[in-house]
């Protein structure tokens, strides 16, 4: 009996230094960073920041296009320009009517001119936005700005 008490003892003694060798040592398990769930914008935020290129109803100058036409010609300076040329426009009207993003697009071969028909749309008072389902919302417009 002496003899199986000694060999408990002993078998004992060796799984507590092992046990106290292993928490000196730290072993520690790279732990996993728990990401915070990504807030998704809700549906209607997302259709905020949308830019339309087709809507119900589309934006219009105040006064429509006629008073639109009358803007272009107080303002442009046909000088600055080919004479016959066609420069397209396009821009954002945002949900204030304000106009933004405004490019030149294809080519003209006029860089004097492209400039000058960008220069007249930026002067451009707040447009009457485009509307979706009832409501204002930004839109992607086009038009085209003639010389001569």
């Amino acid at each position: 009996m002496n003899t199986k008490l000694i060999i408990l003892l002993v078998a004992l003694a060796f799984s507590t230094s092992i046990a106290a060798a292993q928490t000196r040592k730290k072993i520690t398990k790279p732990v996993k960073k728990i990401e915070e769930p990504k807030e998704e914008p809700e549906p209607e935020a997302k259709h905020e920041e949308e830019i339309y290129v087709s809507v119900e109803t589309l934006p219009s100058f105040p006064g429509g296009m006629e008073e639109f036409n009358k803007f272009i010609e107080k303002n442009l300076d046909h000088s600055k320009g080919k004479a016959k040329i066609r420069v397209n426009v396009t821009f954002v009207v945002e949900k204030d009517g304000s106009l933004t993003d405004i490019k030149q697009i294809g080519r003209t071969d006029d860089v004097k001119t492209d400039e000058e028909a960008i220069r007249v749309i930026k002067l451009s008072p707040k447009w009457e936005p485009g509307k979706q389902n009832g409501r204002a919302v930004r839109t992607q417009y086009t038009i085209p700005v003639s010389f001569g």
